[in-house]
């Protein structure tokens, strides 16, 4: 059932969006529109953006809140709480779509362990496999992610290895907002997103609370569908070094980048380092905004000339397969000729040859012919002679 968020509901859904693509935002809230629940469902959309026109969303029982600037997926989610009377928050993201019985599925688990903080959905792929990678992951002793889990795309039945994950995906995951609280929520440092949801779960690892992912409940998710992709591997990367920084400090030692990045403008282990107070709120939102927008806009320029960059590679390498193809045709060809060539060159050899041992042979059988010729007469008076010493054995 949809009802306002001043309505008492006993769930929000909380999608905070940059609201750059409208038509995938619309998929995504009609698809909570379609949940079968008899739970209070509100919908609270957090726009990151300075400038966002709410009447593009053609939709009732939305509430729409821009925030002027982009606060990160973290600070947009951490802005919503003053949104929130309800007693659980369902984390939406844009680029995902939920079915429909999945809201009460989550709250299932999640109503009836009191431990239990919170429960997230698996993203299925349009075969019903359960993504690559997409159930959480397992860090190792260092604050490193040493594997996600599953290792491979599996059916829902097949997954393994769910009770030893350090955390579970944000996207789709349903908190009691008791646990957000007791946790101070997520950590907005983690800028503008990643390991946002590994923070949080490890903050309700800390506090004796539990999570879980639910295979019964499913969601359909696009990946890097807000982020571009190569600032999403930038921000994983530098945003594991301020997670390693907040929970490993007795590791610090094991990871010398993190005191000595020579591109970072300030050691990751200063968590939080502290503003001015007498600074204009004015012009603070000022810079606020317009570095946020360039940061965004850095991230999707760095995108745009890498791909540039990998299209120029691409061609430029079917370029050097096609030509490589041509030549070896040409060796090919080549090498037949040769091969041609060779064989003939043998079967001449062999001609030849062949000629030559017929007039060797000839030439054999023509001398032994004179030689014997020749010595006929010879022969002959040696016939004689050996006749006449018969007769006359005495003369001898």
């Amino acid at each position: 059932m949809i009802v306002n968020v001043n309505d008492n509901p006993d769930v929000v859904a909380v999608i905070v969006t940059l609201g750059a693509n409208i038509q995938r935002l619309m998929n995504c809230i009609e698809s909570l529109y379609n949940q079968h629940s008899q739970l209070k469902l509100a919908i609270l959309c957090i726009v990151n953006s300075p400038v966002f026109d709410t009447h593009t969303l053609d939709l009732t029982r939305v509430t729409v809140v821009t925030t002027g600037l982009n606060l990160g997926f973290a600070g947009g989610l951490s802005f919503s709480r003053q949104f929130i009377n309800a007693a659980y928050l369902w984390i939406i993201q844009d680029d995902m779509l939920v079915e429909k019985n999945c809201l009460d599925q989550l709250f299932l688990k999640l109503n009836n362990e009191l431990e239990m903080a919170a429960t997230a959905p698996i993203i299925v792929s349009p075969q019903g496999e359960v993504i690559q990678g997409s159930c959480g992951g397992i860090l190792n002793k260092f604050g490193k992610m040493q594997r996600w889990l599953p290792t491979t795309s599996t059916l829902p039945e097949y997954l393994i290895e769910l009770d030893l994950l350090s955390y579970i995906p944000s996207r789709g995951m349903l908190i009691k907002t008791t646990a957000w609280d007791a946790v101070q929520g997520v950590d907005a440092r983690y800028y503008p997103v990643g390991w946002t949801d590994v923070d949080l779960c490890m903050a309700f690892r800390q506090q004796g609370f539990k999570f879980m992912m639910i295979t019964t409940a499913v969601a359909w998710h696009e990946i890097n569908g807000s982020t571009p992709s190569m600032l999403g591997q930038f921000l994983f990367h530098k945003n594991n070094a301020l997670f390693i920084a907040k929970w490993f400090t007795h590791d610090l030692e094991k990871h010398p980048q993190l005191l000595h990045d020579p591109l970072r403008p300030c050691s990751a282990t200063l968590l939080c380092g502290k503003v001015n107070a007498e600074i204009d709120q004015l012009l603070l939102n000022t810079v606020a905004q317009r570095a946020t927008n360039l940061f965004l806009q850095l991230g999707h320029e760095y995108t745009a000339n890498l791909k540039f960059a990998q299209e120029k590679l691409q061609s430029v390498t079917a370029n050097y397969e096609q030509s490589k193809r041509e030549l070896m045709v040409e060796i090919q060809s080549l090498t037949a000729k040769y091969e041609e060539s060779t064989q003939e060159l043998k079967q001449e050899l062999q001609f030849v040859s062949a000629q030559y041992e017929q007039t060797k042979q000839q030439l054999m059988q023509t001398h032994t012919s004179i030689s014997w010729q020749l010595t006929q007469p010879l022969r002959k008076l040696k016939a004689m002679i050996l006749k006449y010493a018969k007769l006359l054995p005495n003369w001898f």
